[in-house]
């Protein structure tokens, strides 16, 4: 797999993107490290500049990953965007010494009625090109989601430049992924982020990864969408790469169930 390494330090953070995305996902966040801190950003297979896995399972898809994470520094913290933190729950769950802690950044925890969509064998795949591989189709799905972004951010830039056949191979991968208990062994620390303004799906996800997780930590990412590693830098930085600063952090952490209705 193609990757980025950012920084020299000891501290190793193994970066995942989400779905249809690339390493370029984390720039925002690599921009100034610490000393302390190196990052690693692979292409997953099939995405950015790597190549296609051997075969579209997600068997093949997690061995790659796992070969790559092997031959890294560890233990290292995975820091998970989106789908990308799925792929690294189950690397985490095959190869935990590997792993001292994860961050969940505006994760799902289920294949949302509106993915379902596209996977539907009759129409899905054609609606899913209508909407991301067309150029108005993706501004028109920009502009419709405006309530789950800030102004300044763009939710399906990064589909102007995918392989859209792979990117849909991936969607219909992880759409059946819904089974969060699955990952309930894992027990290191957990942190699990998500944007104010993102979507239902995935505020109401936050909630179940914490109840799975009880000893995880909350933490509501002020005026984020669906991007907040855009939308929320600082925020996200200074979770990220100091945890256990004795300073306030700028996103207070949460329990969920004291936190903001679950609601759109």
């Amino acid at each position: 797999m193609h990757f980025e390494r950012y920084g020299t330090g000891p501290r190793t953070f193994l970066a995942l993107h989400g779905w249809g995305s690339d390493h370029r996902t984390f720039a925002p966040i690599v921009a100034d490290l610490p000393a302390d801190a190196s990052v690693f950003a692979p292409d997953l297979p099939g995405q950015g500049l790597s190549a296609p896995p051997v075969s579209w399972t997600l068997d093949a898809i997690q061995r790659e990953l796992e070969d790559f994470i092997q031959k890294i520094p560890s233990p290292v913290t995975l820091i998970g965007n989106c789908s990308g933190a799925l792929l690294g729950l189950g690397a985490a769950q095959r190869l935990p010494t590997h792993f001292s802690r994860l961050v969940l950044i505006d994760t799902f925890a289920w294949c949302p009625w509106y993915f379902r969509l596209f996977l539907s064998p009759i129409f899905g795949q054609r609606a899913y090109l209508a909407t991301f591989a067309n150029p108005v189709g993706r501004w028109i799905t920009n502009l419709s989601l405006a309530s789950r972004r800030t102004d300044s951010s763009h939710l399906t830039r990064g589909f102007s430049a995918t392989n859209h056949h792979y990117t849909y191979e991936y969607l219909r991968l992880l759409g059946p992924l819904g089974q969060p208990q699955q990952f309930k062994n894992l027990s290191m620390p957990i942190d699990i982020l998500y944007g104010q303004r993102t979507f239902a799906a995935i505020r109401s996800a936050a909630n179940v990864w914490h109840k799975l997780w009880p000893d995880s930590r909350v933490f509501c990412l002020k005026g984020a969408g669906h991007l907040p590693l855009q939308e929320a830098t600082s925020q996200v930085r200074h979770i990220l790469f100091r945890p256990n600063s004795s300073e306030e952090v700028l996103c207070p952490a949460q329990h969920p169930s004291t936190s903001p209705t679950f609601a759109s």
